[in-house]
């Protein structure tokens, strides 16, 4: 099993080469979809990558809580999405993935780590 920093590393990597966002633009908090534009059926087909690259099953995971449908190039609602305090889905960011791949799994009734690390 790799060590924290470089799972981190080799998942920041991921979503690089994934989303075509320059790796040192990538950060723990990052979020896959308000700061990577990550929605629809790209959002589907980067969580399947994830999954069998870092062996994380997803029996769990719940699509529609995390991401919205497909963006429709409407300029307007982008930017009103990007400057909405309010947020509209559980965000994934990296720091995320990282968990769940230590995990081997994505799941919903463990404590939520991000919280607990957070408050520190």
């Amino acid at each position: 099993m790799p060590d924290e920093v470089e799972l981190y590393s080799r998942i920041v990597a991921f979503v690089s080469k994934t989303t075509g966002i320059r790796a040192e633009r990538i950060h723990a908090t990052t979020r896959l979809q308000r700061d990577c534009g990550v929605t629809g059926d790209d959002a589907v087909e980067l969580m399947l990558k994830f999954s069998e690259r870092f062996s994380v099953h997803l029996a769990e995971f719940e699509f529609d809580r995390h991401f919205g449908p497909e963006s429709s190039g409407n300029l307007f609602a982008m930017i009103g999405n990007i400057l909405s305090d309010e947020p509209k889905f559980d965000e994934i960011r990296i720091e995320d993935l990282v968990m769940a791949a230590r995990r081997g799994r994505w799941t919903y009734d463990l404590p939520d780590d991000r919280a607990a690390t957070e408050s520190k």
